[in-house]
């Protein structure tokens, strides 16, 4: 099932080509539109709305980078000013359904019209949420200050600077090391990788001073992915290795025909 992930499926003529080969699997499957475009045309927009549908807190992002180049979970976003479609789109979304608490909607500007399009919407808090307190805007705090009654709107001041959430060792291994192994990543330079961590405030997913044991557990992870990489290439190296040998050698007919 993997392996279907992603699929692209552009005309009713590759859809029943795929249907008829997959069939089996339909049960287990759901199609969407695909929308155009890279990881770094998508945005996002959390809200905190309280009990009186006031939007008391909200925070804009632009997923610069996801770990591949067209998908995937944020390596690193940047908090910006909102498009106004978007907001729009959002803030009409709450109000008509009287929607209290939490929310993050998920947005992705087509390459071909340049239209936003709403991919994606989280009742929750979100993966890089963590850029909120950066920001001036403490989600899970300001959720319980309003369900106990103690919420002051005027203690929320935004922080105006530059902000941006980063995962740095996956980020780092994605952009200098997997992009170099053939694998559907960004590719950039060390330096060019160290300017993209320039903000007034950087959050790093993996390290927190208060809590090493988030950080020990990120860095096996990443590098349990890296030792199976480098597993995988070398694995490719010498199979090439082998096959370029059996060219080179081919077996005799006499050893093929075996005893008389």
């Amino acid at each position: 099932m993997i392996r279907l992930r992603n699929t692209i499926i552009d005309d009713k003529w590759e859809l029943e080509r795929f249907m008829k080969r997959e069939g089996r699997f339909m049960d287990h499957m759901f199609f969407q539109e695909f929308v155009r475009g890279g990881s770094d045309r998508i945005y996002n927009i959390g809200m905190y709305i309280d009990r009186s549908s006031r939007i008391v807190a909200s925070i804009a992002g632009h997923k610069i980078r996801g770990c591949m180049t067209n998908h995937g979970d944020t390596n690193l976003g940047e908090r910006v000013a909102p498009p106004s479609p978007i907001w729009d789109m959002a803030e009409r979304i709450v109000r008509e359904l009287g929607y209290v608490g939490v929310v993050e909607f998920e947005f992705k500007q087509d390459a071909r019209t340049d239209e936003f399009v709403l991919i994606e919407v989280n009742p929750h808090l979100w993966a890089w949420c963590g850029i909120g307190l950066a920001c001036g805007m403490n989600f899970p705090l300001i959720a319980y200050q309003d369900l106990t009654g103690t919420l002051d709107p005027a203690s929320i001041v935004p922080f105006e600077g530059k902000v941006r959430f980063a995962r740095i060792v996956f980020d780092l291994l994605n952009c200098t090391v997997y992009s170099r192994m053939g694998a559907d990543t960004p590719n950039r330079s060390l330096r060019e990788w160290a300017g993209d961590m320039k903000a007034d405030r950087l959050v790093c997913r993996e390290f927190h001073r208060n809590d090493w044991l988030v950080s020990v557990l990120l860095l096996d992870e990443a590098f349990r992915a890296l030792m199976k990489r480098v597993l995988a290439a070398m694995r490719r190296i010498l199979q090439r290795s082998f096959q370029r040998l059996d060219a080179k050698f081919p077996e005799s007919p006499s050893s093929q025909s075996g005893d008389d």
